[in-house]
């Protein structure tokens, strides 16, 4: 497995920034990467998911939403993958996001240990995007 953690600091009080992980309308808005997500069940969503010039669709699994983050999980057989949303206050009105994510790329990629540097440039630019997302909805 490939395990990837970056993080941001955004101008954004901390108690706005987790129920965004968990709104399945704003998830596109704010992950460039995902394109679509489809309501499964209480707990599972269908993501249609474009990455490294692939798309798939994905079923994944609210596992825990609370102070502490909000963690997805696979719910797909065979596509074994983990993602993680927590923050930190840094003051009043700032906060730093950071994302684990933990995955398994297969073949020759993770072998050769490939995969996590893409993974890692790839989850930098998506956080860039999710400041510019939160600071654009959030800052007055």
């Amino acid at each position: 497995m490939t395990h990837v953690s970056e993080s941001i600091d955004v101008i954004v009080a901390e108690q706005h920034i987790l129920p965004l992980f968990t709104d399945l309308h704003t998830l596109p808005r704010m992950l460039s990467f995902i394109e679509e997500v489809e309501p499964i069940s209480a707990d599972v969503a269908r993501w249609t998911v474009a990455f490294m010039g692939k798309r798939k669709q994905l079923d994944v699994r609210l596992v825990s939403a609370g102070p502490e983050g909000v963690v997805w999980t696979s719910a797909t057989p065979g596509q074994a993958f983990d993602v993680q949303a927590r923050t930190q206050a840094l003051g009043p009105e700032d906060t730093r996001v950071t994302i684990d994510v933990e995955f398994d790329a297969g073949g020759m990629a993770e072998k050769l240990g490939l995969a996590r540097p893409v993974a890692s440039k790839a989850i930098q630019n998506e956080l860039k995007n999710a400041k510019a997302y939160v600071e654009r909805r959030f800052v007055r």
